[in-house]
């Protein structure tokens, strides 16, 4: 595992799905599936915080092999709820990196970013990407150049539709 590689979103998706996580993709993956010209090197996950959720992620990101970026990549890793319950967490994994997102600023809960996702289907893999109009509330907080960047191409594919 490398924190550079680029991410498998199938692979990663497939294990989430299979645990039956209760997720959705957010950030500049979810910005490109929604056909922006962007290139990204980590998929940013939000999810729910329920025992049972956090219980299923768990052991979808260890199946993955999931660890933080900064923890050596020999020897046994178990993710504690710590880690899962952090504001941000960058982890690499098998799938390639994953940033866990528990703040989500201008979105009044997880349940209502999770009922405003699009649902894509890509090779038979089920995808929960947050709509263009939270992508946009989630960063329109930042002052970061790329996330201004972001907020327009959000805007460039929302009046596109």
């Amino acid at each position: 595992m490398k924190p550079l590689d680029l991410p498998e979103l199938e692979k990663l998706a497939e294990a989430l799905n299979r645990h039956q996580v209760k997720w959705v993709l957010i950030g500049g993956m979810a910005i490109v599936l929604h056909g922006a010209d962007y290139l990204t090197s980590d998929c940013d996950l939000a999810y729910e915080k329920s025992e049972g959720n956090l219980r299923r992620l768990k052991a979808a990101l260890e199946e993955l092999g999931a660890r933080p970026v900064r923890a050596s990549d020999t020897g046994e890793f178990e993710l504690d709820y710590s880690i899962l319950m952090a504001h941000f967490m960058h982890l690499k994994s098998e799938a390639g990196p994953v940033d866990l997102i528990n703040r989500l600023p201008n979105i009044e809960s997880f349940d209502q970013l999770y009922e405003n996702a699009v649902i894509y289907e890509i090779e038979g893999i089920e995808f929960r990407i947050a709509s263009i109009e939270d992508l946009i509330r989630l960063k329109s907080d930042s002052s970061r150049e790329r996330d201004q960047l972001h907020i327009s191409m959000l805007k460039s594919l929302k009046d596109a539709l």
